[in-house]
């Protein structure tokens, strides 16, 4: 096990964090398909809101993510597996900046289809799956951001004596 060494009252930060991007960035391409589907401005501009916060929130939530990679022993298992999460946290980082970029503020010409910015759209949505099952694996294999229980602790003294 490897507990989160960025906590607020005992709770791993990153977690707690995490959920406000990956929402912002799905919502985001939900309101591009609701676009394409009706062609109102609106649901784009949107869209750029929605991945504006997100990025915020994504970069908010790296730095406790980074403070608990840095705990993780070398040449393990663990610490390979959380740097493929880590380097696809970057990718998306990138990509959703981009996607910012290409949007202008939201703003929209006449009978334009944002091809580009959906597409980004839809790849960081597939990354942010791939990157959700990394953080899973993370958890629930190898412990990262776990704490021990008391019936664990118990049962390791218990070997132990």
């Amino acid at each position: 096990m490897y507990p989160s060494r960025a906590k607020v009252a005992g709770h791993p930060v990153h977690p707690m964090l995490i959920v406000f991007p990956i929402g912002l960035y799905i919502t985001s391409f939900i309101f591009d398909l609701i676009y394409l589907s009706t062609g109102a401005s609106f649901w784009y501009r949107m869209g750029f809101w929605t991945i504006l916060f997100g990025f915020v929130g994504n970069i908010a939530a790296a730095i406790p993510g980074f403070l608990d990679y840095l705990t993780l022993p070398p040449n393990t298992e663990a610490r390979q597996t959380a740097t493929y999460h880590m380097g696809i946290g970057i990718a998306l980082a990138i990509l959703y900046f981009a996607n910012l970029l290409f949007r202008n503020w939201g703003f929209i010409g006449e009978n334009q289809t944002p091809w580009g910015p959906v597409i980004l759209n839809l790849v960081g949505v597939l990354l942010i799956g791939i990157q959700g099952w990394l953080g899973g694996e993370l958890v629930y294999r190898y412990g990262v951001g776990v704490q021990e229980t008391r019936l664990a602790r118990e049962e390791r003294l218990r070997k132990t004596a």
